[in-house]
């Protein structure tokens, strides 16, 4: 199995999970999961709300955080420029992350 197999088994796990479960729980179900060991983790989220309550889960710290551009304002990225883990991510940005 790829990186890439990872990633997209990762994110369909997400898809399925939010409908029925926090992100946050999701995210520790996910990175519990014996095939995501020794991973590089990543969340991508357009809500920062949501990234917050990630980082204050010390459980969570092995995740890359990255806000995206879907239902957020230009305050709220700015806000989220000025925290650490959290990465601001432009759609042409992820698209080349996954190559």
């Amino acid at each position: 199995m790829s990186y890439l197999d990872l990633s997209i088994s990762a994110l369909i796990c997400v898809l399925l999970f939010k409908i029925f479960s926090p992100k946050v729980k999701v995210l520790k179900q996910l990175q519990d999961m014996p095939e995501h060991q020794g991973l590089t983790l990543h969340f991508v989220e357009d809500r920062l709300a949501t990234l917050k309550n990630v980082i204050k889960e010390p459980e969570l710290d092995k995740w890359n955080l990255y806000l995206d551009w879907g239902y957020n304002t230009q305050k709220e990225r700015d806000e989220a420029a000025s925290i650490p883990r959290i990465h601001i991510l432009q759609l042409s940005d992820f698209s080349k992350k996954l190559k």
